[in-house]
């Protein structure tokens, strides 16, 4: 089973320390083309990164990043295609395999912590009070349709068996 955390120390002698540079600089290629998020905090480097606040903040950024590249153990990459390139040399590296955000902390600046990741999805919630409800079996799915003719909206919602059973287990 993988680490859900994979953890790169510049000079590290661990003997996963190659390999966990070659998973992150395999995640960062493969951001080539996508819009990411650049976050960055001030904090202890024996901080753990994950735990800081991570809130929208003035000076993050979201950009398209282009050409993510690694030499050396240097991470290379051009913001909205433009140049200069830009670099960062790490001191520690943790990607975070779940949520997908890969942690920097730069020679150059210890007491920095950069968090890049893909942008996360906003959920737009609807509210709808008492709905017209109607329920029908569509290929094997539970179809619940909800109208809101106040709102003039209808949301339908495809359950299969097990998505069915957890719905009626969460019912009074």
């Amino acid at each position: 089973m993988q680490p859900l955390n994979v953890v790169w120390i510049y000079g590290s002698s661990s003997p996963e320390n190659p390999q966990h540079f070659d998973t992150i600089a395999q995640w960062w290629g493969g951001l080539a083309g996508q819009r990411i998020t650049w976050r960055q905090r001030l904090a202890d480097r024996t901080a753990d990164p994950r735990q800081l606040d991570w809130e929208v903040e003035r000076f993050d950024e979201e950009f398209l990043v282009d050409r993510p590249t690694v030499r050396g153990i240097s991470l290379y990459w051009y913001k909205d295609g433009a140049e200069p390139e830009r670099s960062t040399t790490p001191q520690r590296l943790v990607f975070d395999r779940i949520h997908q955000y890969l942690y920097i902390s730069p020679q150059s600046q210890p007491d920095l912590v950069i968090r890049v990741g893909r942008p996360e999805a906003i959920y737009q919630t609807l509210e709808l009070n008492n709905p017209d409800t109607a329920v029908a079996i569509a290929q094997g799915a539970c179809v619940v349709t909800l109208t809101d003719p106040v709102q003039e909206l209808t949301v339908k919602v495809s359950l299969n068996a097990e998505s069915l059973y957890q719905l009626k287990q969460q019912l009074p």
